[in-house]
């Protein structure tokens, strides 16, 4: 079966890397350059990039980022038409298991931020007879949880409808297979759904063994 591919259906999501290092296994993956397609998404062209190191160990690498990042930036130089060629990296990796660093952006709008989450409070402004203070950015590390790091700063902080980028790195124990991508993206989608939207609770134990 193909791979799934993550779709960023609810428009907050940016980017996604993920480096997964395999554990011992009698299977042994080839290196690989690197290759570079683009798909469409509900939210636009997404490019995809993966490829396989051998050394220092056996990792599988694959990032995907929204066009909308490379607004002011060169877009990523694509190895091939086909997102096949891409996907055939992956799937070179098919029933190993491996121990992923996986770091993912997001932009939401301040006004959609829960008043009594991590980011909303920390905006509020501090004042004194002649002194003004708004924090516009801050990072945490987390402990004891899927999610080691949390960083965030306010993107436009002298406009009116300001927008927070989020930035989130976890590690995890996944399986590769056709939903090897798609479940690494709902998995710390997750993660800012909790931390930062204040949805749901997060399993201390979830992907971490």
């Amino acid at each position: 079966m193909p791979v799934q591919l993550p779709t960023f259906e609810d428009g907050y999501g940016l980017t996604c890397c993920v480096c997964g290092v395999t554990e011992a296994t009698s299977i042994s993956l080839k290196q690989t350059k690197k290759r570079v397609a683009k798909y469409d998404t509900p939210q636009g062209e997404v490019f995809l990039r993966a490829w396989i190191e051998t050394k220092p160990r056996e990792s599988l690498y694959v990032n995907w980022a929204r066009s909308v990042c490379f607004e002011n930036d060169p877009p990523p130089k694509m190895t091939t038409q086909k997102i096949e060629d891409v996907l055939q990296i992956v799937e070179s990796a098919y029933n190993l298991t491996v121990r992923a660093t996986v770091c993912a952006s997001f932009r939401v709008p301040i006004a959609e931020l829960p008043e009594r989450g991590i980011i909303r409070p920390l905006l509020l402004d501090g004042k004194s007879a002649r002194v003004s203070i708004r924090m516009t950015g801050a990072s945490f590390t987390l402990t004891g949880l899927p999610t080691s790091r949390l960083k965030w700063y306010v993107v436009n902080p002298k406009e009116d409808a300001k927008i927070v980028h989020v930035d989130l790195k976890g590690y995890g124990k996944f399986g590769v297979s056709q939903t090897y991508l798609s479940e690494i993206w709902r998995w710390i989608y997750e993660q800012f759904t909790v931390f930062v939207l204040g949805r749901g609770r997060i399993d201390p134990n979830s992907q971490t063994e």
